[in-house]
């Protein structure tokens, strides 16, 4: 920026170029300085004359209004018979701040307007944070510089004059030889213009100048050395004055007499301040390191990290780059990630601002941006953890002594107390204490809450694990339950754990231990002395802990649990007497704003007073639903993100929750580019189940928590983490989009209101094709893919090989198969095989060991086409050897059905008594058939029945530890016109395969569909295999 009483002007060739045929445009950034006068020039389009006189046909001003106390924007225009005309724009709000000024000027008309801070709407208000400022002004004009003869120079000067000096700061001026739009005027607020920008004559961002100290054509933001060879200190022109700041940390450096660049594409130089040509400045000029507000603030940091989610809390951001204007606001992305909620800034300096976080009704990690400008949010988005604030009492003497809660229940029909509770811990301790000996204490210990006198004596017991177990935790740490034990007047005492019906205890309970004096109101802490020597005391979070002087029905226990977010829906008007029941409250408890305090419904102030580490923390909790609104960075380093005052910011990790230890690295996007998806995996087996993992926040642990799919199917859930839940989908009929969505708050009905209409779950994250906002979840058929290299990837199972042997009746093998484009010639692919057993590697020299079984029948795929291939060598005539004669070609690239089907009963066998059983090789006729056409000509024979001590595979054949010779692969055919001891010869398909299926004889025509576990066994499958992982491996 430049500052100072001074000015610059640009070379006379840009305002010659600014012309009634063409239009113009002038526009700067500015700030006034304490030193303003009455009317301080801010641009000047004029004229110089031969003999050096100045005349000013345009100026625009900033001046004082009627009474000195207000400012606005004057523009005045001179004509050439010197007749005087001005306009004033609305008052200027914000006077001490950075401001766009744009003056435009029609083509053929001269009708100029001047914009401010880019818009003409009204001014911004506290209440509706419209970040727009005064009306413009209008003003026809006479003659621009450009239409003057050539005998006068033409000017446009930024800044003032030595009689009328401009005091504060320019940044980012610009000249166009056209008239900018609306549009265009707002956008220039933004960001500079491109060098080629159309029309662009100059732009100025004084920001040009080397770390140099005889650098030429310009100035140095600071002495690169001490000394010039002069002697002077600071002195970066060489003429013995000391200009410049010796260190880098300095805010200014003189600017009197100095060039500035024109950075316009082809723009012309020669700019200057304080030029010999303009007369003696009236005071300095500095070039300054100021931020104006079309550049881009960078946060770096947030604290608090971690706020109450109702609370309007004041964060304060730190970073670099913050800009003092109008403009400068924090933009907090909203629950569902949508859009952001602007908010103003208060600016503290350029490395920190205060901003006031909205409300939101949801636990969230909302992401902070910082704008200098409406348009132009911050690249950085620093996390703000938002959640509500509950009560954590973790040791033996951590404790919440209540003041005044004690009450008489004689004139009213009972005591209740109840509360949200979420033990972490299955060691022994006191959720409440109420009242002396004979009055009640709720405990909780190893997965069960009771009720006992505070003499010990048990006489209620809620088992937790028989009643809500959380979420497929199975584990000590349970969740969060709603407990309400109430004491009524005939001194029976009632126990009701997450809405079941209430338990009852004896009469050994009385009301009188809760006459206010004798009574003490307690939460947390060990059961007794003994308990507590033994290391025994409560560990468990509290929240909404409400003291009531009347019984709760059902109803109005949702209405107290759920903050009558569900129980309007589920107890309508009619169900229950009260369904936000404030009648016989005494008290509320909800430790939100780091406050211990409760309150009546009268404004009653209730004191609590904490004794040994008992204190308030954030944590999720089932009243609020959680949020998709933030991407969590899967793999992102640390990075240093910004400076001030000469330190660098470097933010490693978030942390929040109440002990820190959940954390979550900071992702910038030019540093961290991998970010972990709301849902993963996002395809899954449409042969169930399916396992997904969905990243959010706010995940509450109780038996609530609640994965659902399309039309409200309850899914198994499985709570991981505040940020993490696992889904179990079930099977899908077809590949399909899938639905998937999660809420906190998955409440079943109470007795008393069934029949009525349930709340759905909020489902904050409908996971569907048709939201562009969330990654959709698809049900797909899995295949196998293999890669055809030299491990020979292939799936080999031996007991499918004995089945086909054992009892022979014929045999049909097939699979669907995918080979890849661009396949080897001579590759070969097998697709399904019956094979020989490989040589035991323990007993045999490598060198006899071939790289793959000999095959008795394979389905093969080699240049194109499908053939049957044997290397069983026999002297049964007529009977495959090698690569069958007859193929049927199949494209490459694309999807085929391949399946051979050999006949139960010999072919043509010889007359009984006419040939050697134990010499004979029975032959059995085969059919090959791709994609529903058999091959042409005779049937191939097989020599023999599968080796029921052979395997069975799909997607190649190997052996292992095979070191063949030649003369050990000559023993095997290959496809006509390849060489069969090839160097690397191996048997794998490159490719996919699906559907791969072995039936006894010959089975109805079911290659065209999948085949449910019924129709394979009535087909008489011996194996089907669909590629379906295990749940375990669905990743």
């Amino acid at each position: 920026a430049l500052t100072g009483s001074a000015w610059m002007d640009a070379p006379p060739s840009v305002p010659a170029a600014i012309s009634t045929s063409c239009g113009a445009t002038v526009a700067f950034w500015f700030r006034a300085g304490m030193g303003a006068t009455t009317s301080m020039p801010l641009v000047t389009l004029g004229l110089v004359s031969s003999g050096g006189g100045l005349s000013a046909p345009q100026q625009l001003t900033w001046h004082t209004t009627t009474g000195g106390r207000r400012w606005a924007l004057r523009l005045s225009d001179t004509s050439p018979s010197g007749v005087e005309e001005s306009t004033d724009t609305a008052e200027v709000s914000c006077t001490g701040e950075w401001h766009f000024v744009a003056l435009t000027v029609e083509a053929g008309t001269n009708n100029a307007t001047i914009y401010l801070d880019g818009s003409s709407e009204s001014h911004m208000t506290p209440d509706t944070r419209n970040f727009h400022q005064a009306g413009i002004a209008m003003l026809t004009l006479s003659m621009l510089p450009g239409d003057y003869p050539s005998v006068s120079t033409p000017l446009l000067r930024f800044g003032g004059f030595a009689a009328s000096v401009f005091s504060g700061e320019l940044a980012g001026a610009r000249a166009y030889k056209r008239m900018l739009t609306p549009d265009e005027v707002a956008s220039a607020m933004a960001s500079p213009p491109s060098v080629d920008e159309y029309g662009l004559l100059a732009y100025y961002g004084f920001g040009d100048g080397v770390q140099n100290a005889m650098a030429p054509g310009g100035f140095n933001r600071y002495a690169a050395v001490a000394t010039v060879p002069n002697g002077a200190t600071g002195d970066t022109t060489g003429n013995g004055v000391a200009d410049s700041p010796l260190m880098p940390h300095a805010t200014e450096m003189s600017a009197l007499g100095k060039p500035v660049r024109n950075t316009a594409s082809g723009g012309a130089p020669g700019a200057v301040v304080c030029p010999p040509s303009g007369g003696a400045c009236g005071g300095t000029a500095h070039f300054v390191f100021a931020t104006s507000p079309d550049t881009h603030a960078c946060p770096a940091a947030v604290e608090p990290t971690t706020i109450h989610s109702d609370s309007a809390t004041e964060v304060t951001v730190t970073g670099s780059g913050f800009s003092k204007s109008a403009f400068l606001a924090c933009h907090f992305s909203s629950p569902e990630g949508r859009h952001t909620t602007q908010v103003r800034a208060t600016w503290i300096s350029e490395t920190q601002i205060t901003c006031k976080a909205p409300r939101v009704p949801h636990a969230t990690v909302t992401a902070v941006e910082v704008a200098n400008l409406p348009t132009a949010p911050s690249v950085q988005q620093i996390p703000l953890y938002m959640l509500q604030q509950v009560l954590s009492v973790r040791t033996t003497t951590d404790t919440v002594t209540l003041s005044g809660i004690c009450v008489p229940v004689s004139g009213a029909e009972a005591f209740t107390f109840s509360a949200w509770v979420k033990p972490e811990s299955s060691k022994e301790g006191k959720v409440l204490t109420m009242g002396a000996d004979k009055a009640l204490t709720v405990v909780y210990a190893a997965e069960r809450f009771e009720l006992r006198t505070n003499a010990g004596g048990v006489k209620a017991t809620v088992a937790t694990s028989a009643i809500s177990p959380p979420a497929g935790t199975g584990q000590a740490e349970s969740g969060w339950h709603f407990v309400v034990a109430t004491l009524r007047t005939d001194g029976a005492a009632t126990l009701a754990v997450d809405f079941a019906d209430p338990i009852m205890g004896n009469s050994a309970f009385g009301p009188e231990g809760l006459a206010e004096g004798s009574c003490v109101v307690s939460l947390g802490g060990a059961t007794d002395a003994a308990s507590a020597a033994q290391g025994n005391g409560l560990a468990a979070m509290l929240e909404e802990v409400t003291f009531w002087t009347k019984l709760l029905s059902p109803c109005e226990m949702y209405g107290v649990a759920w903050n009558t977010q569900i129980a309007s829906e589920m107890c309508p008007a009619g169900a229950s007497s009260a369904t936000t029941p404030t009648d016989g409250l005494l008290a509320r408890f909800s430790f939100d704003f780091d406050v211990f305090t409760g309150t009546g419904p009268t404004g009653t102030s209730y004191s609590a007073t904490p004794t040994g580490n008992a204190r308030v923390a954030f944590s999720a909790t089932p009243v609020l639903p959680p949020t998709f609104n933030r991407p969590h960075a899967a793999s992102c380093a640390s990075s240093t993100i910004g400076y001030a005052n000469g330190r660098a910011f470097r933010y490693t990790r978030q942390r929040f929750a109440v002990d820190n230890t959940i954390s979550e690295p900071i992702g910038l996007p030019a540093k961290c580019e991998e970010y972990a998806p709301e849902a993963s995996p996002s395809k899954l087996p449409m042969d169930g189940p399916g396992r997904v993992t969905l990243k959010g926040f706010g995940f509450a642990e109780s038996q609530w928590l609640q994965c659902q799919g399309e039309g409200g199917d309850v899914l198994s859930t499985k709570y991981v983490s505040l940020t993490g839940v696992e889904c179990i989908l079930p099977a899908a009929a077809a590949p399909a989009a899938a639905a998937l969505g999660i809420t906190n708050a998955a409440a079943a009905l109470p007795a008393p209101c069934e029949g009525t209409a349930g709340q759905p779950p909020r489902l904050v994250a409908a996971i569907s094709t048709d939201l562009a906002s969330v990654l959709p979840l698809h049900m797909l058929d899995p295949s196998l893919s293999l890669d055809g290299g030299a491990t020979v990837p292939h799936v080999s199972v031996p007991a499918v090989a004995k089945l086909v042997a054992d009892a022979y009746a014929g045999v049909t093998m097939g699979a669907w198969f995918r080979p890849d484009t661009g396949t080897v010639a001579c590759a070969e692919h097998p697709v399904v095989c019956l094979s020989r057993a490989c040589p035991e590697s323990a007993s045999s020299a490598p060198s006899e060991i071939p790289p793959f079984p000999l095959a008795h029948l394979c389905i093969m795929y080699v240049n194109g086409a499908v053939y049957l291939l044997s290397d069983s060598n026999t002297t049964a005539p007529g009977t495959l050897f090698g690569y069958s004669t007859a193929f049927i070609a199949a494209t490459s690239g694309e999807w085929h059905y391949a399946s051979v089907t050999v006949e139960p009963s010999e072919f043509d066998p010889p007359l009984v008594g006419t040939f050697d059983p134990s010499l004979h090789t029975p032959r059995f006729a085969a059919t090959l058939v791709v994609d529903g056409v058999a091959h042409s000509g005779n049937k191939i024979l097989i020599a023999g029945i599968p080796p029921a001590e052979g395997t069975f595979s799909f997607g190649g054949a190997h052996c292992a530890g095979s070191g063949a010779s030649a003369a050990v692969l000559l023993a095997t055919r290959t496809p006509s016109g390849c060489d069969p001891s090839a160097a690397g010869r191996r048997r794998a398909l490159r490719g996919i395969i699906d559907e791969v299926r072995v039936f006894r004889g010959e089975p109805p025509d079911l290659w065209a569909s999948g085949l449910t576990a019924s129709a394979a066994a009535s087909a008489g499958a011996v194996a089907y295999f669909r590629m379906d992982p295990p749940l375990s491996e669905v990743s």
